[in-house]
């Protein structure tokens, strides 16, 4: 959920602590008042994980969206400006926020739920988000960036490990061809780059149907 600008909302936060009971994290997003967060409900409850949002500057660095929410709450961040997003009315368009921030940090949550060679709890889960985060600003925790940038990448890491079979294994070709892949788990994405480079979440194409391979 998103942070409403009232440190009493009780109702936000008994749901937070009675999910963490039942063993579910709850991520919700900071707010975009660029004040202490320690006002905004859901987002002081210590038992959600506070998502602030990141920017990134044309060198390739990231730094602390000047309307990000800030404090002791603050768990993790992520990237929250110019990201494109769906619309109910069925386009795409691009927002910043901490509610873009946020879902950054639940699909990492839910990536590490579907590995299915392991049961995290939920404080399994937001320890091993923090512990493999990327940190930014200060060395170490701090009130703008948490433990620091969530990595999707490492999430994606832990997702099912089986062997992906391919239709053909030949690194070389005389002549044009159609390449299938498959994989035993059920339910289990494949993702694939043409440039040689490793896919992942964010950089890979979802397999969804044979693909010709060229000779040239």
């Amino acid at each position: 959920p998103h942070s409403v600008g009232d440190d009493t909302w009780d109702g936000y936060n008994e749901i937070v602590v009675e999910l963490k009971s039942y063993g579910i994290p709850t991520v919700v997003a900071a707010g975009n008042d660029s004040a202490n967060v320690v006002g905004f409900a859901p987002a002081n409850v210590s038992s959600a994980i506070t998502v602030a949002s990141v920017g990134k500057n044309s060198a390739g660095g990231y730094f602390r969206s000047d309307f990000s929410n800030y404090g002791t709450y603050i768990d993790i961040s992520a990237p929250g400006e110019e990201i494109v997003s769906a619309y109910k009315e069925g386009y795409l368009a691009t927002s910043s926020g901490t509610s873009m921030a946020a879902p950054h940090v639940a699909a990492a949550v839910a990536l590490l739920y579907s590995d299915p060679e392991t049961t995290y709890s939920s404080a399994e889960i937001e320890l091993i988000l923090k512990n493999n985060a990327i940190d930014l600003g200060n060395s170490g925790w701090d009130i703008y960036y948490g433990d620091g940038m969530v990595s999707l990448e490492y999430a994606n890491s832990k997702l099912p490990s089986s062997n992906i079979v391919f239709s053909r294994v030949e690194t070389e070709c005389t002549e044009s061809f159609v390449l299938t892949m498959s994989i035993a788990e059920s339910g289990a994405q494949i993702y694939y780059t043409l440039d040689g480079t490793v896919p992942t979440l964010e950089k890979g194409t979802p397999y969804t149907t044979s693909i010709t391979i060229s000779t040239t």
